[in-house]
């Protein structure tokens, strides 16, 4: 696809679409602490919500300890509850990593998939929700057995509501 067109396909999946439907959208930043690590982590997404199904981009970084980090871009899909104070949900991506196993190493960019589940906080008229989200991240493709390369976040955030 040319640039233009991935532009208008962004633009219809996150703005036209939701419009459309009479729905919703939210964009959300979230930070924590890598369980993989010690090190930081960090999440945003753009989300168009179709009532408990959310899907759009999503970008990352995580600190792994000992100079490693990884880096991610891709996409979000979010199965979560639409009632209710508190709104669990459960989230699965499929992104493009790029992995820097240590200070002196080389990157691999690698396909990878995330797994997780979390809540979100939110007043029924409020345009703010505090969540926290448990996840887990992998590579997909193949390194051999001495090469997978995994690592679990738990972060705390903001999402802003439309």
């Amino acid at each position: 696809m040319t640039r233009p067109s991935w532009v208008t396909a962004a633009y219809l999946t996150l703005v036209a679409a939701p419009a459309a439907t009479q729905q919703t959208g939210s964009v959300g930043i979230d930070g924590g602490l890598s369980a993989s690590g010690p090190g930081l982590a960090a999440r945003a997404n753009l989300l168009a919500q179709f009532g408990a199904f959310s899907l759009g981009p999503e970008v990352g970084a995580s600190g792994l300890g000992d100079g490693a980090e990884v880096w991610h871009a891709g996409g979000a899909f979010r199965l979560s509850g639409t009632a209710g104070r508190i709104r669990a949900h459960g989230t699965a991506g499929v992104s493009y990593y790029s992995w820097n196993r240590c200070a002196e190493c080389g990157r691999l960019s690698l396909l990878g998939i995330s797994v997780g589940a979390g809540a979100r906080l939110a007043r029924p008229a409020s345009w703010l929700s505090l969540g926290a989200d448990l996840r887990w991240d992998r590579q997909v493709q193949g390194l051999g057995a001495a090469q997978e390369m995994s690592f679990v976040t738990v972060t705390l955030g903001l999402a802003l509501h439309w």
